[in-house]
């Protein structure tokens, strides 16, 4: 593959980087051996301010790809669209694929033309889904759904098909939420062949309606938070206990027949890790990992996800369905 870039002064300095974070030295217009997949092309500021123009592939435009790249400058702002670089330490990133018709592909599919140009970051959320390695011995379904990496994909904010919503206004601690399930979630079940230890407020230990009455003077910490996460109604509150090195299967919640169906469409399961998360590992579909250090609201109907942990004690997390103020 030959890449070559046009820009105000002359480009001295550009690497590459694949999905396993493994860096490439690019030399510009001359034939570089690489492996046939997705790459983060890096281009440092060099002291110099440098605006580029256009990036070819063996001599084709990627044209208006060039504007999913983005800045980010010597204090870590990210800055889109930005094609420039202007500060020390500063770098400009844009992810191209070997084949050009196969960055082009993705890339049209998933960004509206008229927001090329405009900071994508405002209607999308952008992914990479990177190669998991896990270390223990797991069914080769598993492994393979880890290890297969599908490199960056954009989702439109406003799409069902959105894998996550990680939440940055959630300011309850962990403890407070623990101790109050413990006689909020009374009523318990076992999954995914006795590997998970479910303990909700509902009998069936599933989401259901009619909606659920929470008691804000007895769970004050469950009441802030369900306030905090939008949810105007519940459906269920559960905490969910994975044992140790165990896994769930591949799968999806796509239960269509039910009536809380509407509720729980897209990303309305709120999901938040209680306890020590290392060692664990949460793909959904072709996002990759779920960044298990922040709460979030997740699309579990939409995209086929497993989990994994591969630690020595158990894990568990709060789940929470329910009614968003405003949905649509």
């Amino acid at each position: 593959m030959i890449i070559s870039v046009a820009a105000q002064h002359n480009i001295t300095e550009v690497y590459a980087l694949d999905l396993y974070d493994r860096s490439h030295h690019i030399e510009l217009d001359n034939e570089s051996r690489l492996d046939d997949g997705w790459y983060q092309l890096h281009f440092p500021y060099t002291g110099q301010k440098n605006e580029i123009t256009d990036i070819k592939i063996n001599g084709e435009s990627i044209g208006n790809i060039l504007y999913t790249g983005y800045y980010v400058d010597g204090n870590g702002n990210t800055h889109q669209p930005a094609c420039a670089m202007w500060d020390d330490n500063g770098v400009f990133k844009i992810w191209i694929h070997t084949q050009l018709g196969v960055l082009f592909q993705r890339f049209l599919q998933q960004i509206a033309n008229q927001k090329f140009g405009k900071n994508l970051f405002t209607d999308y959320m952008l992914t990479v889904d990177r190669p998991v390695a896990l270390k223990k011995q797991w069914p080769e379904s598993i492994k393979t759904f880890f290890s297969n990496g599908d490199g960056p994909n954009w989702w439109n904010k406003t799409s069902a098909d959105v894998p996550y919503k990680v939440l940055n206004n959630v300011d309850v601690l962990k403890a407070d939420l623990l101790r109050e399930s413990l006689s909020l979630c009374k009523y318990k079940d076992k999954i995914f062949n006795g590997k998970v230890t479910i303990n909700s407020i509902r009998e069936t230990c599933q989401p259901e309606l009619p909606f659920y009455q929470l008691d804000e003077n007895k769970f004050p910490n469950f009441a802030k938070l369900v306030k905090q996460i939008g949810f105007k109604n519940i459906l269920t509150i559960d905490t969910q206990v994975l044992e140790p090195n165990s896994f769930l299967r591949i799968h999806k919640d796509d239960d269509y027949q039910k009536d809380v169906f509407p509720y729980i469409r897209g990303c309305k399961k709120f999901y938040w890790t209680l306890t020590d998360a290392s060692d664990c590992y949460f793909k959904i579909g072709k996002s990759g990992l779920l960044p298990l250090n922040k709460p979030a609201l997740i699309n579990n109907v939409e995209h086929v996800h497993s989990v994994v942990s591969e630690r020595d004690s158990n894990r568990t997390i709060l789940s929470i369905y329910g009614e968003i103020e405003d949905d649509k």
